[in-house]
């Protein structure tokens, strides 16, 4: 069974030395949040075989942190194209994605994930609130990776990072 993790990176601040948005690194909040979805996505065992992320720094710094908590033992790949690319570039990626890769974990930006997961889940109809470090987890209709253009997919759960404390907090992950 394929399955889809889409986070939208943690949240990230601006100051007077960052000349650019594709600098904008996390903020305090982010780098609060940002470990607990790695340690929510250990606790309920849907670690990714693959990571794929934006190269921004603050969904660098994301998808590091996330991998590093989560236990992830695999290499971050860099998709340049998902900082400015749309859901098609994100789908087109894991359309090219080995057949070996059972979880993959998408790390980016909205309003991309917000239209992936609605374009994946729905007729475009269906909108969700992708807020900063949200995970969701999606489960295509497919064997093969190079079938994901053309087929929908069951959005199973989305947590948010105050989801997340609750539950890791209660089971004493945290």
């Amino acid at each position: 069974m394929k399955t889809i993790l889409v986070m939208r990176h943690a949240q990230a601040g601006w100051s007077r030395y960052i000349s650019s948005d594709f600098e904008r690194p996390l903020n305090e909040k982010g780098l609060k949040d940002a470990p607990l979805i790695g340690k929510f996505i250990k606790e309920i065992k849907v670690i990714p075989d693959l990571i794929l992320s934006s190269p921004a720094k603050r969904a660098r710094q994301t998808a590091d942190t996330v991998a590093q908590n989560c236990g992830f033992q695999g290499e971050i790949s860099f998709v340049k194209e998902f900082y400015s690319g749309d859901e098609l570039v994100v789908r087109a990626s894991m359309a090219d994605l080995s057949d070996t890769v059972n979880t993959v974990l998408i790390v980016g930006h909205n309003p991309t994930l917000e239209d992936l997961i609605s374009a994946m889940t729905s007729d475009g109809s269906f909108r969700i609130n992708l807020e900063t470090a949200a995970l969701s987890c999606m489960v295509p209709s497919i064997k093969k990776w190079a079938e994901i253009e053309n087929k929908h997919s069951v959005l199973l759960w989305l947590v948010t990072p105050e989801l997340a404390r609750n539950l890791v907090v209660k089971d004493g992950v945290q």
